[in-house]
């Protein structure tokens, strides 16, 4: 070999020597991966961006926990007497046929006879799909078809307002007495009341509760979730007796519209 060929092989030997010096030690890890990443077990790249570690935290629960699926039901009364009102001690399971099977929730002080009265209406629902243990109520919502004032009812969104509450049971009875109102000799126990203040009634058109959520939540939560199948029973009435007449009117199933109130739920599975 020429002295010119043995120093550009010596050259090239240097090369190699510091190449190899620079370059990191590769692990058994590193040689098996193909790019990807093991989130639970991975060690940072001192360089890489710090982790924030209340974001988790901060994210929606739907971030948070993908596969909770999210379900809907819109539910509508079934059968007559599953619907009604309780007024003057009387029980309406059409409603007040009178009025062309409308249904009063409210309150009425120039009854004729026995004096002034609460005015109980009542809805009682079957759950078509099951709302399990550990589900999380996102919505609930009433849906009241509204018809005019009668009677002389003075409703007034500044001074009148409707309470609701469920019975607290699992599977809820039909009303079959004038004593199945909430505080009633057969009462059921209730649930925490939801106001539905501010109340501009709609005429000829649909009435939307508030979000009847925590009645729910707290149905599912006190029985271990309700079964398909199930009933869920709501009540409306006046936190008390108004010195007024103050009623609010909707439509019955047996009314002739066919347009009884409908109840729609939302829920994150757990």
């Amino acid at each position: 070999m020429t002295a010119r060929g043995l120093v550009l092989l010596a050259l090239l030997a240097g090369a190699c020597v510091r190449l190899v010096e620079h370059q990191p030690a590769l692990t058994l890890r590193d040689s098996a991966s193909d790019g990807s990443s093991d989130g639970a077990s991975e060690r940072r790249r001192p360089d890489a961006a710090p982790r924030d570690a209340a974001s988790a935290e901060r994210q929606p629960l739907d971030l948070l926990r993908p596969d909770r699926a999210a379900r809907s039901q819109a539910l509508s009364i079934l059968v007559t007497g599953d619907d009604g009102e309780i007024t003057g001690g009387q029980l309406l399971p059409s409603g007040e046929t009178w009025w062309g099977n409308l249904i009063h929730a409210g309150s009425w002080a120039t009854v004729t006879s026995g004096g002034p009265t609460m005015t109980y209406a009542f809805l009682r629902y079957r759950l078509t799909l099951p709302l399990p243990a550990g589900a999380t109520i996102a919505s609930a919502t009433l849906e009241l078809y509204g018809h005019a004032l009668t009677g002389g009812s003075q409703w007034d969104p500044q001074k009148h307002k409707l309470v609701i509450s469920a019975d607290r049971s699992a599977d809820a009875a039909p009303v079959t007495s004038p004593e199945g109102n909430p505080g009633g000799a057969k009462g059921a126990p209730q649930t925490k009341p939801v106001d539905w203040a501010s109340l501009v009634w709609q005429v000829d058109a649909w009435n939307a509760s508030p979000n009847l959520a925590p009645i729910v939540q707290e149905l599912v939560d006190a029985h271990g979730g309700l079964m398909a199948g199930a009933h869920l029973q709501l009540w409306l009435r006046a936190p008390s007796i108004y010195p007024e007449d103050a009623e609010v009117p909707f439509e019955d199933l047996d009314h002739a519209n066919g347009r009884a109130a409908v109840l729609r739920l939302s829920w994150l599975e757990p």
